[in-house]
C-alpha cells in the first residue's frame, strides 16, 4: 500500500450479498394457485443474525417477489418491504396459473464501501421443472434438475437458472424461459431422468412432447506406449495396483512390437482395439462395456453424455472416455500400455472419422545439405559407416538441378532403398526405420489426426570425394482409414 492511496486499491474483499428467494409451499385452491415464498438477505453464509449487521453493510429498499406465466407474462408481485443484512421474510401470492418463472427485485440497493467491500448483489430467477413423487438426484443430464429443501411438502421443484443484477430490467431474460422448457422437454424424454408431473401446466405439450434428435455417435480408439520415468512427479504410479502389471510375453504381438520400438500403437480400428485389449485384460473383452470398470485403480473415465440444454435447444451431447492403465517391462526398462476408448455425442448428422485400420501409408525420402547449420537436427548427425550408392545418386541429382547450390534437395525414394541405406550407414546387416531413442534421430507423431501420423527424421554426414554432406533420410507415415465399399 503506497502512501497516499486507499488500502484497496487494487484488491478487496468480494462477498455474495444476493437476495435468496424459494417457494416453501403450493396449495391449489380452486381455479388459483396459492404459493408462499421466503426472502431472505443472508449475507455471507458464515455470518447471521446480528453479526451480520455488523460486519456487512448491505441492504435492500422496497423488495418484490414477481412471477411469471411461459410466454414472459407477469402474473402477480408482491411487495416485502426494506432488506437488512440478516433478514427473512415470508409472503403469499394468489394466482391463478402455475408459477412457471420468478424472481425477486429491489428499488435500490445500498452498499456501504468504507471498509473495501464489495457486494454481489441481485437475486435467482428460477425456472419450474416439474413435480416429482420421488426424490430427484440426476448426475450429468442435464444440469440443474435435482430436488432440495424447496420442493417443501408439494413436491413441485424448481430450479436456478441464473442470477440477475439487482439493476436488470423486468421480466427476465426470454434465454430463461426457453432453457425452462427445454429442461421440461429433456425431463419427458430421457430415460435417466425421472419424469416429472406437468399437469398444471396444460401448454407445456406443446413443447415438451416435440422429439429430442438423437447425436451423431464418434468413437474412437487408441494403445499409447509410454516410458513409466517420462512421466512427470511419477505420475503413472499412481495407477500401480494388483493385477496391472503384465508380463511382457504375454502382451499383444503388436503392442510387443510397440514397447520394442519405444512408439505407441496409435489409432485402431474398434475390432482391432477390442482384441489387444482382450489379450491384456483378465476378463473376457467383446464390448468397450467389458474392460476393467471405472472404480479401478488403473482404470480412469469420464462420462458427461445426455441431454444439454444450450440457448433454450435440447441436443444430446458430451463424451465418454475410459484408459486402463498396464505396466510391462522390457530389458530393464519400465513400460506403461494404455488403450483409451472414447464415445463423443455430437450434432444430428455431423459427419464422423471413418474407422482406422491397422495398415499405414508411408513414405521415404533422402535430403542433401552442404552445411549443418541449414537444418537444426543435423548437429547430432552420425557419420556414415559406407557411403549407400542412393545417397550419391540424390547428390548428383541435386548438383544437375542446380551446381552452384545444390544444397536442400530432396527426393522421395522406395521404401527398399531407403532401409538399405540406413542399413549401410549402420553397417547393419538388415536394415530398420530408425529408432527414436538413437541420438541422431528425431521424432514426431500427431495423435488428433484421425487414425494419427507421425515422422522420424535420421541425420548422417558422410564424405563424398573430397566433400563432406549431411543427409536427413526422412519417414512420415499415417494411419489408414476403413474404406465405405457400400456393400
Amino acid at each position: 500500500m503506497l502512501a497516499g492511496c486507499p488500502g484497496c486499491a487494487t484488491s478487496y474483499p468480494s462477498y455474495d450479498d444476493r437476495l435468496r428467494v424459494t417457494i416453501e409451499r403450493v396449495r391449489e385452491r380452486s381455479g388459483s394457485f396459492l404459493v408462499t415464498f421466503r426472502v431472505v438477505q443472508l449475507g455471507p453464509e458464515d455470518f447471521t443474525g446480528e453479526s451480520a449487521r455488523e460486519r456487512f453493510q448491505t441492504s435492500y429498499e422496497d423488495v418484490s417477489v414477481y412471477v411469471y406465466d411461459s410466454a414472459r407474462t407477469e402474473l402477480a408481485s408482491a411487495s416485502l418491504g426494506d432488506y437488512e443484512a440478516g433478514t427473512a421474510e415470508t409472503v403469499q401470492i394468489e394466482t391463478g396459473e402455475f408459477p412457471f418463472v420468478y424472481t425477486a427485485a429491489a428499488d435500490v440497493v445500498d452498499v456501504d464501501r468504507d471498509d473495501c467491500y464489495f457486494a454481489e448483489t441481485g437475486a435467482p430467477v428460477k425456472g419450474y421443472v416439474g413435480q416429482f413423487d420421488t426424490p430427484v438426484v440426476v448426475a450429468n443430464v442435464p444440469t440443474g434438475i435435482e430436488r432440495d429443501a424447496e420442493s417443501g411438502t408439494s413436491g413441485h421443484h424448481w430450479t436456478t437458472l441464473y442470477h440477475r443484477e439487482h439493476h436488470d430490467s423486468l421480466p427476465p431474460d426470454a434465454a430463461a424461459f426457453q432453457q425452462t422448457k427445454c429442461l421440461q422437454r429433456a425431463a419427458r424424454q430421457v430415460d435417466t431422468i425421472p419424469t416429472p408431473d406437468l399437469s398444471t401446466l396444460p401448454e407445456a405439450a406443446t413443447w415438451y412432447t416435440e422429439p429430442i434428435p438423437e447425436p451423431t455417435v464418434e468413437r474412437s480408439h487408441r494403445i499409447t506406449v509410454n516410458r513409466v520415468d517420462a512421466y512427470d512427479d511419477g505420475h503413472a504410479d499412481q495407477f500401480r495396483t494388483q493385477g496391472a502389471t503384465i508380463e511382457f510375453r504375454s502382451l499383444p504381438a503388436r503392442v510387443r512390437e510397440a514397447v520394442l520400438g519405444d512408439r505407441s500403437v496409435g489409432w485402431v480400428s474398434g475390432s482391432e482395439f477390442l482384441e489387444l485389449a482382450n489379450g491384456m485384460s483378465d476378463r473376457k473383452v467383446t464390448t468397450v462395456d467389458d474392460l476393467p470398470p471405472c472404480s479401478e485403480r488403473h482404470v480412469t473415465c469420464d462420462d458427461d453424455r445426455g441431454v444439454k440444454c444450450r440457448n433454450g435447444t435440447s441436443t444430446f451431447g458430451g463424451e465418454f472416455w475410459k484408459s486402463v492403465w498396464y505396466f510391462t517391462t522390457y530389458d530393464g526398462v519400465e513400460y506403461v500400455v494404455v488403450p483409451h476408448a472414447s464415445e463423443r455425442w455430437r450434432e444430428p448428422g455431423a459427419s464422423t472419422p471413418a474407422p482406422c485400420t491397422d495398415r499405414r501409408d508411408e513414405s521415404f525420402s533422402i535430403t542433401v545439405y552442404d552445411s549443418a547449420e541449414r537444418y537444426r537436427g543435423l548437429g547430432s548427425a552420425r557419420t556414415g559407416a559406407e557411403v549407400p550408392t542412393v545417397l550419391e545418386t540424390v547428390l548428383e541429382n541435386a548438383k544437375a538441378r542446380d551446381p552452384d547450390n545444390p544444397s536442400y534437395y530432396s527426393e522421395s525414394v522406395e521404401k527398399s532403398r531407403w532401409v538399405d541405406a540406413v542399413a549401410t550407414l549402420e553397417a547393419n546387416a538388415t536394415g530398420e526405420i530408425p529408432d527414436c531413442e538413437w541420438s541422431n534421430v528425431d521424432c514426431a507423431r500427431n495423435p488428433n489426426v484421425n487414425c494419427g501420423e507421425g515422422s522420424r527424421e535420421a541425420f548422417y554426414v558422410v564424405d563424398i570425394g573430397d566433400e563432406s554432406w549431411w543427409y536427413t533420410l526422412g519417414y512420415h507415415w499415417s494411419g489408414v482409414e476403413e474404406i465405405d465399399t457400400g456393400d
